[in-house]
């Protein structure tokens, strides 16, 4: 598990730094990650995956989405 503390108003390019940082600090490999939306990066996660961590990050929900919703 990694902390960090930011002053970026949003945390869609944090994700990858705090798994690397997680990795540093317990000298193991990372087997699952787990965020929030506001780390939903589809780049970053597609990044991690690739190198064998499994992420579980709901991505935001883009406006045609919420438009189709509305109906």
């Amino acid at each position: 598990m990694h902390n960090e503390i930011s002053t970026e108003a949003v945390d869609q390019q944090q994700l990858e730094n705090c798994v690397n940082k997680a990795e540093e600090e317990t000298g193991e490999k990372i087997e699952e990650a787990v965020a929030d939306k506001g780390y939903g990066n589809t780049t970053q996660i597609l990044n991690i995956e690739n190198r064998g961590t499994q992420c579980f990050v709901p991505l935001a929900t883009t406006s045609r989405e919420k438009e189709e919703k509305k109906g």
